[in-house]
């Protein structure tokens, strides 16, 4: 369901997100300047499209620490606001032009214009979840073939953060995990 007036969606998971209260929660993150949120119903998880605050690109440039970095802003936003895991984007295209009236992607009220962004980004989110699937599928083939060389809890942590899309070191998603053998 993607209610355009509210923005609603459910994802393919089962939970619902309001996509215009997400956006202004990470819209305030001290690195973000603007914030596109993203989802599809066939979906688990959000993407985005992040401008990032003129002070993320004074420090950080065009860099890979600039990603990082703004990941960072998103998972301290988050946890600040209670958010849940299926609520944070997996992943995010970074753009250095800002959305505007005159590019067409604010409207005179300073709203983002969803229709136009989905048009303009769409397919490059889209692509951007079908490399995420991609890496999801070779990740759990790799632990099959090697399942026999850990121990089953870290085949199992692992497979959860294949799954859940917390692979690049998801640690506030899968904090940690303990269990006692019996002797």
């Amino acid at each position: 369901m993607d209610d355009e007036s509210g923005h609603l969606l459910k994802l393919a998971q089962g939970g619902f997100v309001a996509v215009a209260s997400l956006e202004a929660v990470y819209g305030g993150a001290a690195l973000v300047r603007q914030i596109f949120v993203y989802g599809n119903s066939e979906q688990p998880n959000l993407l985005a499209v992040i401008v990032p605050a003129p002070v993320a690109l004074a420090e950080y440039g065009n860099s890979p620490a600039l990603k990082a970095a703004l990941r960072q802003s998103l998972e301290q936003t988050a946890a600040a606001a209670a958010l849940q895991s299926y609520q944070v984007p997996v992943d995010f295209l970074i753009e250095t032009e800002p959305f505007t009236v005159a590019n067409g992607l604010l409207s005179g009220e300073g709203t983002l214009l969803w229709p136009r962004l989905k048009e303009h980004y769409g397919e490059r989110l889209e692509h951007m979840y079908a490399d995420i699937t991609a890496a999801q599928v070779d990740e759990i083939r790799m632990l099959r073939q090697t399942a026999g060389d850990r121990l089953a809890v870290k085949t199992l942590v692992r497979a959860s953060r294949a799954l859940l899309g917390a692979a690049g070191g998801g640690s506030r998603w899968i904090r940690s995990v303990s269990w006692h053998r019996r002797g």
